[in-house]
């Protein structure tokens, strides 16, 4: 609590493999990590995977950190998860807090410049979190934050967020990027969310991209959310949705 990240050893040419800044990781089964990060600075970090700050967890760890009023700007990941990389759920009856956050001028190589969460399940709050130009180099999915959720259930809730000039391939402010072979079912819900200049440069999904798996259930819940000026190159500047087979998807706008 009150630190501030920066790994001077962390570079383009020798970086860190997960978390240039702080990272937590487990291989034993069935642990917990639950930190409590607050009041930081990451600042400038490099790392494979997440920039600044990483949990990689193994043989059904869970993770369910709360990460509050904290500054991520900077940081660069030569894979995935500028300036945070997830790996791995949530457990039943906890949840997954991002609140007060500002992930700036992030960049990953593939996937999720701000934030990836991967092979993710189980419950995640976002609130009052920015993602201000944020990006991917090589244009994969989520500018700003991607989640790749595995075959379980998953709730995503999102309040009072923002996402400016975030760039990627498909879901350039928010991506949930689900493999074909899903079989879940997700709960995601939006409100009091502005998406503003964020901009898809070979795909869909400007704003927001969302892609339901097979034989998968998606129930999205927009609410009291602004879309300006974003752009796609392949349908949806502001909203993308895709359905694939035997799934079902149901929107909600109010």
């Amino acid at each position: 609590e009150g630190a501030y990240g920066i790994d001077p050893n962390g570079s383009i040419d020798n970086p860190d493999f997960f978390g240039g800044g702080i990272t937590f990781r487990t291989t034993l089964p069935n642990t917990l990590l639950n930190p409590i990060i607050r009041n930081c600075i990451f600042r400038k970090n490099t790392a494979d995977k997440g920039g600044a700050a990483s949990f990689y967890l193994n043989a059904g760890g869970y993770v369910s950190p709360r990460i509050e009023n904290c500054l991520f700007v900077d940081n660069n990941a030569i894979t995935d998860g500028g300036g945070l990389y997830v790996r791995g759920g949530t457990p039943p009856e906890r949840v997954f807090l991002l609140h007060n956050l500002i992930f700036e001028h992030n960049v990953s190589k593939w996937a999720g410049g701000g934030v990836l969460i991967d092979q993710c399940y189980g419950y995640y709050l976002l609130q009052q979190v920015a993602f201000l130009r944020d990006t991917t180099v090589l244009n994969f999915y989520g500018g700003g934050i991607g989640f790749n959720p595995t075959q379980a259930t998953i709730d995503i809730q999102m309040d009072s967020c923002l996402f400016d000039s975030c760039k990627s391939t498909d879901g350039e402010g928010f991506s949930f990027f689900s493999p074909v072979t899903f079989n879940g079912d997700a709960q995601i819900g939006i409100r009091n969310t502005h998406f503003s200049h964020n901009a898809s440069i070979f795909g869909a999904g400007g704003g927001l991209a969302l892609y339901n798996g097979f034989n998968s259930q998606m129930r999205l819940t927009l609410e009291s959310s602004v879309f300006i000026s974003n752009y796609s190159w392949n349908g949806g500047s502001g909203l993308y949705l895709e359905n694939n087979q035997n799934s079902d998807t149901r929107l909600g706008v109010t």
